[in-house]
């Protein structure tokens, strides 16, 4: 009897201390799933301490778009430079010279906060989703920074050769507007400038 309760208490000390410390497999496969995992956060670690973090979008020679009566626009996005894609942002700098113009364009893949930095601009939405925004500057000029909620979004143009105008055919066009068909034409092809433009009166 003596042995047997020697046996059941040694049974019952293995189970306490089975609670404290687990048993080596699961010890084990700890380690290794922390393991992993600092190797892991070594990885990024080491990807992000290599990578680029810095562009400057203010110089004017790295610009995306540039007139010299215009003004210029220059984007910040992940395909140059890696650090958008982590916070999922796309940075636009824009200067427009007095009366300069960003033409009609719009952002389906995302949306827009537009800080204003300098100078001062008519800007005009088409309508209530955002679409089709056209910035015109004043005589002081105008510059600003925005920032789109997609690191790789994308401007729609309503001008040049890649406008949507442009796939639209001359047809719906001229019905659209109610104008003869040389004037849907004119619409379609005549401004060239996809991005940047005088106005009329400058």
């Amino acid at each position: 009897m003596e042995t047997e309760d020697n046996i059941a208490r040694g049974l019952q000390v293995s189970q306490d201390r089975a609670e404290e410390h687990p048993p080596a497999h699961e010890k084990d496969r700890k380690v290794m799933a922390l393991a992993t995992l600092l190797e892991d956060e070594k990885g990024i670690e080491e990807t992000h301490c290599t990578a680029r973090i810095h562009e400057n979008i203010d110089d004017p020679e790295r610009s995306d778009f540039f007139s010299t009566r215009a003004g210029r626009i220059s984007t910040l996005n992940s395909l140059n430079l890696p650090v958008p894609r982590l916070v999922r942002l796309n940075a636009i700098r824009g200067v427009l010279y007095s009366g300069g113009m960003m033409l009609p364009h719009w952002t389906a893949n995302a949306h827009t906060v537009l800080y204003v930095t300098g100078g001062q601009a008519k800007i005009q939405v088409v309508d209530d989703n955002g679409f089709a925004v056209v910035k015109t500057a004043g005589e002081t000029g105008f510059e600003w920074i925005a920032f789109k909620t997609n690191d790789n979004a994308y401007m729609n143009t309503l001008s040049g050769g890649t406008s949507y105008l442009r796939a639209v055919p001359v047809d719906v066009i001229k019905a659209a507007y109610g104008v003869t068909e040389e004037e849907a034409k004119r619409v379609k092809f005549s401004q060239q400038e996809t991005m940047l433009a005088m106005t009329l009166s400058s």
